[in-house]
């Protein structure tokens, strides 16, 4: 969750305007530190360009913790049946 920096005690700040060019949050678009221009060990999802601002929240828990973490693992399989369409089960 980024922070509006307005809610801080004794402190008087502008609150972040981010603009409509959603570019400009630089969001990390792969869990990989070698295949997007930052290489890091950030997750997925990551605003690279506004992490200073990140605060504890709905799913990170702050710090250097931007996105939260993994969701459990779960498995499918595609199984043909008789007809045209086909069944995913799990």
């Amino acid at each position: 969750m980024l922070s509006d920096r307005t809610n801080i005690p004794g402190k008087q700040v502008a609150p972040l305007n981010f603009g409509a060019d959603y570019n400009s949050l630089g969001v990390k678009p792969v869990d990989d530190n070698k295949a997007s221009q930052n290489k890091n060990s950030d997750h997925a999802g990551t605003p690279e360009n506004f992490k200073s601002f990140v605060i504890g929240g709905a799913r990170g828990g702050g710090g250097s913790n931007f996105t939260g973490s993994y969701s459990g693992t779960g498995s499918c399989a595609l199984t043909s049946v008789a007809t045209t369409s086909l069944t995913v089960s799990q």
